[in-house]
């Protein structure tokens, strides 16, 4: 179970200053208080028992928010994300609100009770279309009503963009996931969020990237952060001479690794302007 608590940090801490941030999917909920400064004051993940349904998933859900008061608390801001790949970018001149479906429905299948969301990305001229399971959400918005829900794939760009590497890519590992952002000569290339089941996966879109940008190994900087082995990262360093951790250095230090992995795992840093 992961678990960080800043030792100021109690239970009565006036949060309507602070920021929730929070990421669930089939298997849990993780989720961070982060306040003014953007400093992490408490990351905690819950686990859900076997889900069947999207209706499990949403009494599951209601659990947690019963038996969690942080998450019942209020925010300046509440932004959730569902990792998947139903999801996908439409640059901003070819956007029609009244094709959302046709459109997402081409990146993945949809279930009957998936809602469409949609955010505009000023910065790259391009529209994110995303899915969402509609009881999680109803849930969500019961303790949070004015939950922002935002896609994976707008909070790697948004990462990827600080660095001053001219051509970088990031990857965002999980077991089921992998997103992949990239900029090419300081430019907005790619983003996209692909299903996996083993690390090899990994490699092969990101090699399939690489193609596609027409880089070579060795002329951009491979940024990473998420569930990896030992024996995966040191894959990476293998064959990427580039290679970089995507969580924050003073994050690891002040919280240690793994739960600073944990945090950096919600995609934060874009989440509280």
């Amino acid at each position: 179970m992961l678990i960080f608590r800043d030792t100021n940090v109690a239970s009565s801490l006036q949060t309507d200053t602070h920021c929730l941030t929070a990421q669930v999917d089939e298997a849990g909920i993780s989720y961070a208080v982060i306040d003014g400064q953007g400093i992490c004051r408490l990351l905690q993940r819950h686990s859900f028992p076997p889900v069947t349904s999207y209706n499990d998933w949403a009494q599951a859900l209601a659990t947690t928010f019963r038996d969690d008061e942080w998450l019942t608390k209020t925010y300046r801001a509440s932004r959730w994300s569902f990792p998947s790949n139903k999801a996908t970018l439409i640059p901003e001149r070819l956007f029609d609100a009244e094709q959302l479906h046709t459109c997402l429905r081409y990146a993945a299948p949809l279930d009957e009770l998936d809602e469409i969301h949609y955010r505009r990305l000023p910065a790259y001229e391009a529209v994110c279309l995303f899915a969402i399971p509609n009881p999680p959400a109803n849930e969500i918005l019961k303790y949070q009503p004015e939950t922002q829900f935002i896609h994976p794939q707008e909070q790697l760009l948004s990462l990827l963009a600080t660095p001053d590497d001219d051509n970088r890519i990031a990857l965002y590992v999980t077991p089921t996931l992998v997103g992949m952002a990239a900029f090419v000569e300081n430019k907005w290339a790619l983003s996209n969020m692909y299903p996996v089941k083993a690390f090899t996966d990994v490699l092969y879109n990101l090699l399939m990237a690489l193609k596609a940008l027409r880089l070579t190994q060795d002329n951009f900087t491979l940024f990473y952060t998420g569930q990896l082995g030992e024996a995966d990262e040191e894959l990476l360093r293998r064959y990427f001479p580039h290679l970089r951790c995507l969580y924050d250095s003073n994050a690891g230090v002040r919280m240690g690794r793994t739960h600073a992995v944990g945090y950096h795992l919600l995609l934060t840093l874009a989440q509280c302007e």
